[in-house]
């Protein structure tokens, strides 16, 4: 058994060094801090304290259950405000997580106001050994981040108050939290 060496707690919980890191000029929501959460077909979302780098995540529950689609209305819903308007990316950070059945793929969608949904698809394979594909190395870096990214663009969108929607597509897709950068 190696030495066992106790630190001092610096007091918190979890610092800033260990969040991903964000520009100044973006607008960073956790997961955990939605509005509404809709629940449907026997599903609902829970709130999953200290899961991931950020304040927590969210998830449906029970898992192992059927992909949805946005006609089931399972959905979480963020109100933002943006300070000035323009091409809006929303960044989704997930805790990675595998597929329930084997496509090495998970799907999420995404909606502003009442446009339409996109849905975000995160590729990600397990590596048991050497990766020789992106979607391996794409893995790899998720599990060393404990973050994996995939980014919805929302083009011309106006100043002010908005509701991002958050649609529950894939089981075992597990939300860590939003950045939304807006170009002018």
């Amino acid at each position: 058994m190696p030495e066992i060496k106790r630190v001092p707690a610096n007091g918190a919980a979890l610092s800033t060094a260990s969040a991903p890191a964000t520009p100044d000029d973006a607008l960073v929501i956790e997961a955990p801090a939605f509005a509404q959460a809709v629940e449907g077909k026997g599903l609902a979302w829970q709130v999953i304290p200290h899961l991931g780098r950020t304040q927590g995540a969210v998830a449906t529950f029970p898992q192992g259950q059927a992909a949805s689609t946005p006609a089931d209305g399972i959905r979480l819903d963020y109100a933002v405000d943006l300070a000035g308007g323009g091409d809006l990316a929303v960044e989704l950070q997930l805790v990675p997580t595998l597929d329930p059945d084997g496509r090495n793929a998970l799907q999420i969608g995404i909606s502003l106001d009442d446009g339409p949904v996109q849905i975000l698809t995160d590729r990600l394979m397990p590596a048991p050994n050497g990766t020789t594909m992106q979607e391996q190395r794409n893995w790899t870096k998720a599990v060393i981040e404990n973050a994996s990214s995939i980014i919805a663009h929302f083009p011309a969108v106006a100043p002010g108050p908005h509701v991002l929607r958050v649609w529950r597509i894939d089981d075992n897709v597990v939300l860590q939290r939003l950045v939304l950068r807006v170009a002018p």
